[in-house]
């Protein structure tokens, strides 16, 4: 469901080495329980790759876990699993699902590059 927000400020400032910087400050947010608030960005196939920094919820994680603090991961892999067979590629780098997605060949983001990331520095 998507709601409009009304009295929202969104600086967006996209520098030419394509980094990016987003604030956003919502004065008068809904009322009711909101689980998730955010941005939304869609590109096509003009990047390859994520990188962050952040305040992750704990103070240690696992290298590649998909709530680290710093980060940089690629968004696509071009190893893709088969069903029934032993993958080949640790499971924050995989793509889908076979439980929801079925034997669908269709690729997406990777775990990691699709986690979620909240409390970005940079």
């Amino acid at each position: 469901m998507t709601h409009s927000l009304k009295d929202t400020e969104i600086v967006v400032q996209i520098y030419a080495n394509g980094k990016m910087d987003v604030n956003y400050n919502i004065h008068n947010p809904p009322k009711n329980n909101v689980r998730e608030l955010g941005i939304k960005f869609v590109f096509y196939d003009e990047f390859d790759f994520i990188a962050w920094d952040r305040e992750a919820h704990w103070s240690y994680y696992p290298q590649d876990h998909l709530g680290c603090p710093k980060g940089k991961t690629a968004l696509y892999t071009p190893l893709i699993n088969k069903y029934r067979e032993e993958p080949s590629k640790p499971w924050h780098l995989d793509t889908r699902s076979f439980y929801y997605n079925a034997d669908s060949d269709q690729q997406g983001l990777t775990h990691l590059a699709k986690s979620t990331k909240e409390n970005i520095y940079k």
